[in-house]
């Protein structure tokens, strides 16, 4: 469902450090604005598609920044890619943005004659980008290749560039908040085309992210078979250097996986799009 937001892309700029007034502000018309729409419907967790250049999104930003300082070095060249999911809970208890997704795709960003004329020398999704980018020996044409020959298009591709909680909230149904998004993730992919095998997620999974897709039961695999490839960050200093607490993947839409998350769309948050 789209929402007729108030909040629009005039007068926007991209901001990775709100104050906390302006912060707690802008949350609050976010989450009464989705409350508007579910004043008829049991109070619950709500998935939120938020575009990148409305000011909604600086509050996805100004989160991620906090707990990943480097990331608008990291996504600088990136942004115009960029889209934010936020779970938004409108519950008296713990209202406000709960968990937080950065993807990039060109299927959430691009319209298609734009993914037709977009630069071949990049993949267009920033996780892929920057491993062909990090000095691990990564080439577009080997990423093209690996998966062309199993029949995935790159273009119907997300990655998850940052997935992380914001406070704790607890789902009615048991299941972790983060795997709200992934279900909304998913339904996303459906539209593109998942059900004939054609599409993947990327992403850096740490320890607890592993533990989380593995106790859903999702498959995933290194991302283009190669298991030396190393989680590209921007260290303190400024310089480049790898992440060892991730390792980049991809969850391919697999029968098994698509089953999963078809057993689980029962439990999907309710959708808006901002």
């Amino acid at each position: 469902m789209r929402a007729n937001n108030e909040i629009t892309a005039e007068g926007f700029e991209l901001d990775y450090k709100l104050g906390e007034v302006q912060f707690n502000s802008l949350e609050q018309l976010l989450v009464d604005e989705i409350d508007s729409f579910t004043e008829n419907d049991p109070k619950t967790i709500n998935a939120v598609w938020i575009s990148q250049d409305t000011p909604y999104a600086n509050l996805i930003r100004t989160l991620e920044a906090e707990r990943f300082p480097e990331m608008p070095s990291v996504m600088e060249h990136f942004e115009d890619q960029s889209k934010f999911l936020a779970l938004v809970d409108v519950r008296e208890e713990s209202r406000g943005i709960v968990h937080a997704f950065r993807l990039t795709s060109k299927v959430l960003t691009q319209s298609q004659e734009d993914v037709e004329d977009s630069d071949s020398n990049e993949i267009g999704i920033a996780l892929v980008d920057d491993l062909i980018d990090s000095g691990q020996g990564l080439t577009v044409d080997e990423v093209h290749e690996y998966y062309s020959s199993r029949g995935v298009d790159l273009s119907r591709c997300i990655a998850v560039e940052s997935n992380f909680r914001v406070k704790k909230s607890e789902t009615e149904t048991g299941l972790r908040v983060s795997d709200l998004g992934y279900i909304a993730l998913f339904q996303v992919i459906e539209k593109s085309g998942v059900a004939d095998g054609r599409a993947a997620v990327f992403a850096h999974l740490n320890e607890p992210a592993v533990h989380s897709l593995g106790a859903i039961g999702l498959e995933y695999e290194p991302v283009a078979g190669r298991e030396d490839l190393k989680t590209p960050t921007i260290d303190t200093d400024g310089t480049l250097g790898f992440d060892h607490k991730y390792s980049p993947v991809s969850i391919p839409t697999t029968p098994n996986n698509v089953k999963v998350f078809n057993d689980m769309a029962l439990f999907a948050a309710p959708t808006y799009e901002l």
